[in-house]
């Protein structure tokens, strides 16, 4: 899970302001539990993490580990 619920792979290059809200986001790398803490997305985030464990079992990939939030620059760069 990232800022923008799940940034895709092949989504490079600049942030780009987002038409809902006239914001430009920053984008970043974080575990599913850290997005949960981020936001205040309520019952549904909790509902989205369960689902996030549910399919990690199904598809026996190991548990992200906790890490500090790391920030992805307009040029790809990771900070």
């Amino acid at each position: 899970m990232c800022s923008d619920q799940g940034a895709r792979d092949h989504d490079e290059g600049p942030s780009r302001l987002d038409p809902a809200t006239g914001q430009t986001y920053v984008r970043a790398l974080a575990t599913p539990e850290q997005v949960l803490e981020l936001f205040n997305w309520g019952p549904s985030g909790a509902d989205q993490l369960t689902a996030v464990h549910r399919e990690r079992a199904r598809l026996r990939l190991p548990r992200a580990p906790r890490q500090p939030l790391t920030l992805i620059t307009d040029n790809g760069n990771i900070t």
